[in-house]
């Protein structure tokens, strides 16, 4: 998720491209250097060159293809079957000749000069390079932040150009105005109506790179009135900024893959993805999180939207996929700026529970229990962790986690196996590093607070015994024997609901902390349900899911420089 930065060495030194370039892209990954000539802004060619081939073999190659897109059949004497004349590689500071038996990858610097044809070729090695730049496929709101889909070579975002103009119409002659120079730009009433052009020149340092724009699709329009997240920005307009406190957000963001039907109280114009994810983009952004954990994360929208615009807001992203038909699955985002990735556990639950040996007494006992095993072991369910460093304590480190655990009402025991699974492995993450790394775990537990999987994850002990009589659907009495070496607490409390749809209301989702180790400074606030009634349920045309993000500021003890 990070930009890649190449070495100074290898970076263009020229702060406005010169008219002629000869562009050396080396790649540190391959044996080969791409050559790109341009004429301005038109490309002549691009030929590639091994880097540990002589400067001789390089400019051979350029000259064939030079000569030959031009057409001209370079002679020696009366002979017509010649070769091409040899171009040369001047050093751009002593205007001497590179040697030709050097290998290409170092003969070729920036600020030499490529003489051919009579013509001279300012060389750039690896020049900043805009990969791409697009607007998010989404609806443009007035009074919403937008943010580009970009990608650059050999650049940093944060030190490059950006641009915003606004369209207008004056006498039938389209005019853009410029209106924003940052990379995040608040669309104003003036631009009602309008499209949007955004111009990037990329840059590291001293180095400038092409310019590249791109225009909106669509006109900009006026959102939703008061929606309930803009309500609970409020509690979040500022920033954690001492060391040791953190904002959580947790959050099942509701995939598209999964068909409306249910939602048949909701305008259909409120569940396309264009209209929600400009809901959802605005909501994430004001929270000003350090942690987020999304659930039921489209594997695709993360890829093109949330992702591309969430890094330009400084988060790096740990994902992994649900095992099933649908591509969705739990993005754990955290701030780059604040943390520091150590390493990653992503798992499915069920090869845990098959493969890993230190959780065969679990299996055993689901063994006896063909309907539960049969479910436990097909279904398709993750889990993501992530341990992370504070860079301000480069000592300390934590744990986040994020699940999500099977829908089906009728099946609490699958939901408390997968607990029990998830919580091993924790555990087994903990072991790597110290018994003393706090864990924060986060996520849709389909459970509510009187449920058996909300007794496991809150009480601490071995050998703890949990029953499920017999019903309709659970052919048999199920007894198991589980455990948790953990002290959680659920940080946001216990609100009155996190999910409202028609036919259920009522807290599913947690964020749970340790006791020994985080203390809650803040619990933002659910909407309150009058509000929420106005649309009937969630998802509605003021909130872009039909759960409610749970959002809390808390301090990590003894955590200091």
């Amino acid at each position: 998720m990070q930009f890649i930065k190449a070495t100074t060495r290898y970076l263009c030194t020229i702060a406005q491209p010169p008219l002629r370039r000869v562009i050396i892209a080396k790649d540190h990954q391959r044996n080969i250097m791409l050559v790109t000539l341009r004429d301005g802004d038109r490309t002549l060619f691009k030929v590639s060159i091994e880097k540990q081939a002589e400067l001789h073999n390089g400019l051979s190659a350029i000259a064939s293809y030079y000569y030959r897109m031009r057409k001209v059949k370079a002679v020696r004497g009366n002979q017509s079957n010649s070769k091409p004349p040899l171009p040369s590689l001047l050093n751009g500071k002593t205007s001497d000749k590179i040697i030709l038996r050097l290998p290409n990858v170092e003969a070729w610097q920036t600020g030499h000069i490529l003489r051919l044809d009579n013509q001279e070729f300012v060389a750039q090695v690896n020049p900043p390079r805009i990969l791409y730049l697009q607007f998010p496929q989404i609806n443009l709101f007035v009074g919403y932040t937008i943010s580009p889909s970009v990608r650059m070579e050999f650049a940093n975002v944060s030190e490059s150009k950006f641009e915003w103009f606004s369209s207008r119409q004056s006498q039938g002659n389209k005019s853009w105005h410029k209106v924003g120079d940052q990379i995040h730009y608040k669309i104003q009433p003036t631009d009602l109506g309008q499209r949007l052009k955004l111009r990037c020149t990329p840059r590291y340092e001293d180095n400038y790179g092409d310019s590249i724009e791109t225009i909106s699709n669509l006109p900009i329009n006026y959102g939703p009135e008061m929606c309930h997240f803009q309500k609970r920005h409020p509690y979040t307009s500022a920033k954690l900024d001492v060391l040791g406190d953190m904002r959580i957000v947790s959050y099942n963001i509701l995939s598209s893959g999964y068909g409306n039907d249910i939602f048949n109280y909701c305008h259909p114009q409120y569940l396309q993805n264009s209209y929600r994810l400009a809901l959802l983009i605005e909501e994430l952004i004001g929270y000003n999180a350090d942690i987020i954990c999304l659930q039921e994360c489209d594997q695709d929208i993360l890829r093109n939207v949330l992702s591309p615009i969430l890094r330009t807001h400084g988060f790096a992203c740990n994902y992994m996929s649900k095992k099933a038909d649908v591509k969705e699955g739990l993005a754990i985002l955290f701030n780059r700026k604040k943390f520091q990735l150590t390493s990653m556990h992503n798992v499915t639950l069920r090869d845990t529970l098959v493969q890993d040996k230190n959780i065969q007494h679990l299996y055993k006992q689901i063994k006896r229990y063909p309907q539960l095993k049969k479910k436990c072991t097909t279904l398709g369910n993750v889990a993501t962790a992530c341990v992370l460093r504070w860079r301000d304590a480069p000592n300390k480190l934590f744990c986040v986690s994020n699940i999500h655990l099977h829908a089906n009402p009728k099946v609490p025991e699958v939901r408390l196996v997968q607990t029990a699974i998830l919580l091993h492995h924790i555990d087994c993450i903990r072991d790597q590093y110290a018994d003393n790394l706090p864990v924060l775990l986060c996520g849709d537990f389909n459970s509510t607070p009187d449920s058996k999987v909300y007794q496991l994850l809150t009480k601490k002990g071995n050998n703890q015994q949990y029953s499920l009589p017999i019903t309709q659907d659970r052919w048999n009495e199920i007894n198991l024997r589980l455990k948790n070496n953990f002290n959680f607490y659920s940080l946001c409390g216990l609100p009155q609901y996190t999910n409202y749809v028609a036919d259920f209301v009522g807290t599913i989702d947690y964020i749970f902390g340790q006791k020994d180790y985080i203390d809650v400074k803040q619990v933002v606030p659910m909407p309150v349900e009058e509000e929420i009634k106005k649309d009937i349920a969630l998802p509605s045309p003021r909130a872009p899911s039909d759960h409610l993000a749970l959002i809390c500021d808390v301090t990590m003890k003894n955590v200091s420089k």
